[in-house]
């Protein structure tokens, strides 16, 4: 569509006012020929650039979106407009398409605000009666016209009456139609010079206004329905004498619209809180509108799209119902996120006069008589009640949300948590659909009570019942719907406001401010949390009662969501749905927590977002129980701390959480800081005794932890925390576990009864002290008259805490166990009476003395102890468990109804499963991981595979030969030998055989035998048409580091393969495959695995398939 404009001068709800049909100029003529013309997909168009800033950047780009949205009929002249008559009468003779004015015509011809020059105008034609005789011609003649153009749109800024409204920013109409079909050619906008802003927050509200404004002109009016044509040019209304629809609605000023372009439907199952009421909507029932909006909705037999029935004049009729379209951009009131959708375009076409450009290429744009090919896409995606169906396009939001209640779903798209009641404010933050902003549910209580069919809560929580009939949604033109809506922060005692979009920079909070660590940028998304932050310190609490959500950066890289957070450098990894991320830092002195939830991956992430590495490195398993599931990383490449680390942490008063000793040492390096390790283990909240399992999303590492609390007479109570803990890459297992709380117990023993020993006779000294102090004995009678009266209450003090302390040792548990000598020997006591006196009343206080101090006769042993404790704990973390499948040594399969065992390791078998040591850095197996998963489903499909190797080259076969063995799965040690004259391999499905040079794969004499080359590198099998494997299909051979980080990939993948034949197990593996869509090659892995389980059940399966399969093999080099 081509627009001209004529500049002549120099947020929010819409304003547009149907235009009167007296101030329409109706048969201006270009010479258009309906039926030899076709829609043009561009043209030559012209648009005045203007040296205002607003004009040039907001008008403009307005026009070029519905410029290249849209196409219309080309017309064969110039566009000149006519001048408005005299008495708004006119004559036309049937053999001529002028129009004559009846009395003359006005001096000044105009269009909204602006004047329309007479270059643009034909020369005034009148007539004093109906005789041609008595017509003729006067003022200036025939104006030039505006070449190549379909609609002159006349731009003004003026500060007129209408943009005294605080809410106008823009308004426009239309003001010529031409003569053959109707379309109007010619319409004006005017910009509200008061509501104009430059603020980065506001240019897409204005925009959006602009266009919205723009779009009434061209169609969208209740002003133009009654004009409506089909796709052949014929009326939708009918039609009197003069070719106008029939019937004027006088009290209005428009023409009224046929039933086949909008129908009045009464509602009469319309649900309130009061019971059922009759509720009449608006429906606009083309066929474009009707077939796009049953999609939209996903309801076939919808009538079509509902118009606005609220507003007044300007409003109703005018707008798609903001119930239902809530951030369509052709709603009554903008609120957040203005897309224009397929369902405004559908209106546009099924008006007749233009062709919409959707969602595809604008391939022929016409660029001064040549055609040039552009991309564009035009229609936006409306997510609002996208395939809701029948019952949200046709129910109240009160139904809507009474049956999701009911059924206990969530209630989106809308909600009902009270944002105030009138008195304080309630509101909690909450993510929009898309995630691109924070929002608040806008559900407020109203002076009056609601309208009766728009009493959409029976009940509220926190709220009397009586009083639901007065809340409802803030947008009133929703419906009083209420639902989560963008918002602006406005600074106390400041201009200054921000918007919670999350894409904007300028949403930055200060520092100060910025409770959550959130990041605002074109790069950050919306989160939702898990709990309420919080920040800690001295026993002072704050909670942020407002967050439920809040703006963090994203990446999306390595095949997976990462979450990025204020001033820090790191990313939390999203490996799951719904992980929880755990967020610990220390603030100026504060320590403040969060967990934030990891949304799908695909609400963000999407494959263009990855590189052509990242997604051949995405570990997506294409298996029918988890799909789409991630697999987290088997080699630990990501944690900080790639092997088990023993470690003692105290609580010092003065540093806070410091680590005392750890083993090995030299694990100690940079990329694992025991700090912020001591920080997380003594920062968590636990009972002194405990053991827990804890673990540290950002250092990827799990701890192991025993809290125990020792006694000294200088800490605050008394009390110096200290704790022991195992960290490890990988979870620990229950075995691991118990283990470590009974060597925990075993080793704090000696080092708790050496330190209560110790400080009861502390405690006994310091009360007999406080004794002497009240006698005012002659050896510290100089001592008593040197101290102050706070100084000597200090004292008084603790030596009552110590009192009531005593009291804890009178139990005879504890008397029993301080009595064993075997940890214990006793202490010396200080002395100088008068020192320990000195120590409690210095000021600042003495620092506190090392914990080998507090446990003089054990706390070397322990010490001592913790490495042989750390030898046994990663010797029970090594132990294999017990199962029905094996690979790699590890069970992938356990059954209860199957006899489970373990795997014992005969390491003096150089054939049998031996697990190899992460520590080998060979890479064979990687070498040809570009063909494994066909090598896999040989050996996972009862296949006999042979590696045949010159002689010279045998030790590299035999190292593949292991590797390859290990990858079976089977519920018994296999032996993978190589052939010699006194090894028998007929029985062997894995074997290696040395073979003459020049030997290649097709040499075989048994066809059914798969081979592989080790020296060409050819393999000859069947080819693998499955889906279970295809995790292999994007893998190189530089996507693992060692053969033993590819086994271990490969092991956690046919874990996940393993639940299938767990599922199968249990029902008929043939209606398995059915409901599953299982690929044929895939079935054979899995009756294999079956008859490896049970063979009298499957066997049978097994052999039957084994006959059906055809012998075509293929060869190809890898």
């Amino acid at each position: 569509m081509i627009f001209s404009a004529i500049i002549l001068t120099t947020n929010a709800a819409c304003s547009y006012k149907v235009p009167n049909v007296d101030d329409i100029v109706f048969d201006v003529p270009l010479d258009a020929d309906f039926a030899d013309t076709d829609m043009d997909e561009g043209g030559n168009g012209r648009f005045r650039k203007t040296r205002n800033v607003n004009n040039t950047s907001l008008l403009p780009e307005a026009v070029n979106y519905w410029q290249a949205a849209l196409a219309v009929r080309p017309t064969a002249i110039p566009i000149r407009l006519y001048r408005k008559c005299e008495s708004n009468l006119y004559y036309m003779r049937v053999y001529e398409k002028r129009q004559s004015c009846v009395l003359g015509c006005k001096k000044e011809t105009s269009c909204g605000e602006v004047i329309i020059p007479d270059e643009h105008l034909y020369q005034c034609r009148y007539c004093t009666s109906p005789e041609s005789q008595n017509c003729g011609f006067n003022g200036p003649p025939d104006g030039v016209g505006v070449p190549n153009t379909d609609f002159l749109l006349y731009v003004s800024a003026v500060l007129s009456e209408r943009c005294k409204n605080v809410d106008t920013v823009a308004y426009a109409a239309h003001c010529q139609q031409e003569a053959d079909l109707d379309r109007p050619i010619a319409g004006h906008v005017n910009l509200c010079p008061n509501a104009l802003s430059t603020a980065l927050h506001d240019r897409e509200v204005l925009l959006s206004t602009v266009k919205h404004e723009i779009l009434h002109a061209l169609g969208f009016s209740a002003g133009l329905y009654a004009f409506f044509r089909d796709d052949n040019g014929n009326p939708r209304t009918r039609r009197n004498r003069y070719n106008k629809p029939i019937s004027l609605n006088k009290d209005r000023s428009y023409y009224n619209w046929d039933p086949s372009t909008i129908q009045t439907i009464i509602r009469n199952d319309w649900w309130t809180a009061e019971g059922m009421v009759p509720h009449p909507v608006h429906v606009m029932v083309t066929p474009r509108v009707q077939q796009e909006a049953r999609q939209h909705f996903n309801c076939l037999d919808l009538e079509g799209a509902e118009l606005e029935n609220q507003g007044g004049d300007g409003t109703a009729f005018t707008h798609w119902e903001k119930r239902l379209f809530e951030n369509e951009a052709m709603t009554g009131t903008h609120t957040q996120n203005p897309v224009y959708s397929r369902l405004t375009f559908a209106l546009l076409e099924d008006s007749g006069w233009y062709k919409a450009n959707y969602s595809g290429v604008l391939l022929a744009v016409k660029r001064h008589k040549d055609f040039e090919v552009e991309n564009f896409s035009a229609a936006e995606e409306l997510h609002w009640g996208h395939h809701l169906g029948c019952e949200f396009a046709r129910k109240s939001c009160g139904e809507w949300i009474r049956n999701r209640r009911e059924k206990n779903l969530l209630l989106a798209p809308f909600c009902d948590e009270i944002k105030h009641d009138g008195k304080r404010s309630l509101a909690t933050t909450r993510c929009t659909t898309q995630r691109d902003s924070l929002a608040l549910c806008n559900l407020i209580p109203y002076q009056k009570p609601l309208p009766l069919e728009y009493r959409n809560f029976a009940f509220l929580d926190e709220v009397q019942d009586d009083s639901a009939i007065y809340y409802g949604g803030s947008v009133e033109l929703a419906d009083y719907c209420p639902y989560n809506q963008e918002f602006e922060w406005k600074a106390l005692n400041s201009s200054e406001r921000r918007d919670s979009r999350c894409e904007l920079d300028g949403n930055f909070t200060p520092n100060q401010a910025n409770s959550i660590l959130e990041v605002y940028g074109n790069q950050s998304k919306c989160f939702d949390l898990a709990t309420f932050w919080t920040e800690r310190k001295c026993g002072r609490i704050r909670t942020f009662l407002q967050y439920k959500a809040g703006c963090y950066q994203y990446e999306c890289s390595e095949g997976r969501l990462n979450i990025g957070l204020f001033n820090e450098s790191f990313f939390y990894p999203c490996y799951f749905t719904g992980q929880y991320v755990h967020i610990r830092k220390i603030i100026n002195g504060w320590l403040r927590e969060g967990v934030i939830i990891c949304p799908p991956c695909e609400e963000i992430c999407h494959s263009g977002h990855f590189s052509l590495d990242d997604k051949n490195k995405m570990s997506v398993v294409d298996e029918a129980v988890v799909w789409g599931k991630r697999s987290a990383d088997p080699w630990h490449r990501m944690t900080c701390c790639p092997e088990a680390v023993f470690t003692v942490i105290e609580f010092c008063q003065a540093q806070g959480p410091r680590p005392l000793y750890t083993y090995p040492a030299h694990v100690r390096g940079p990329h694992l800081d025991m700090d912020n390790v001591a920080l997380w283990l003594m920062s968590t909240e636990v009972i002194n005794g405990s053991s827990v399992i804890v673990y540290n999303q950002q250092m990827a590492i799990y701890a192991c932890v025993h809290y125990s609390t020792l006694l000294d007479l200088h800490a605050r109570a008394f009390q110096r925390p200290i704790s022991l803990a195992l960290l490890t890459p990988v979870k620990p297992t229950v075995t691991v576990f118990k283990e470590f709380i009974e060597a925990s117990r075993y080793v704090f023993l000696p080092l708790l009864i050496c330190n209560q020993t110790l400080f009861k006779s502390h405690l006994v000294r310091l009360v007999n002290l406080t004794k002497t102090m009240e006698l005012k004995m002659p050896d510290n009678e100089n001592f008593l008259t040197s101290i102050s009266k706070s100084a000597r209450a200090k004292i008084q003090s603790v030596s009552d805490q110590a009192k009531r302390m005593l009291q804890r040792f009178e139990n005879d548990a504890v008397q029993k166990s301080m009595r064993n000598s075997v940890y214990c020997s006793g202490h010396e006591l200080i002395s100088n009476n008068v020192k320990i006196l000195e120590q409690l009343i210095e000021d600042p206080p003495i620092s506190l003395q090392e914990m080998k101090f507090l446990t003089p006769c054990t706390y070397d042993g322990f010490i001592k102890a913790l490495p042989k404790i750390y030898e046994k704990l990663t010797r029970a973390a090594h132990t294999y468990n017990t199962g029905t499948l094996f690979c790699a040594t590890t069970p992938v399969l356990k059954l209860k109804d199957c006899n489970n065992h373990s795997l014992n390791d005969d390491n003096t078998s150089t054939a049998s499963m031996n697990f190899l040591d992460e520590n080998d850095y060979t890479r064979n197996l990687t070498t040809i991981v570009e063909g494994l998963d066909k090598i896999l489903f040989a050996l996972l499909s009862g296949e006999k595979l042979a590696l045949w190797s010159v002689e010279e080259r045998k030790s590299l076969g035999k190292d593949l030969l292991k590797k390859l063995n290990l990858l079976r799965v089977c519920m018994q040690k296999q032996n993978a030998w190589w052939k010699t004259e006194h090894k028998n391999i007929e029985d062997c499905q894995l074997f290696g055989e040395s073979v003459p040079r020049k030997t290649t794969v097709n040499d075989s004499n048994d066809a059914m035998l798969c081979v592989y080359d080790v020296e060409g590198r050819w393999l000859k099998c069947r080819n693998y048409k499955g889906k279970l494997l295809s995790f292999l299909s994007s893998k190189r051979s530089d996507s693992f580091p060692t053969d033993y980080a590819l086994i271990q990939y490969i092991m956690a993948q046919l874990t996940d393969l393993c639940s299938i034949v767990y599922l199968a197990k249990h029902i008929d593996p043939n209606e398995l495959q059915e409901c599953l869509q299982i690929e044929e090659d895939d079935f054979k892995i899995i009756i294999h695995l079956l008859a490896e389980i049970d063979f009298l059940k499957y066997g049978l399966m097994k052999e039957k398939m084994k006959k059906e399969r055809n012998l075509g093999m293929i060869a190809f080099k890898i």
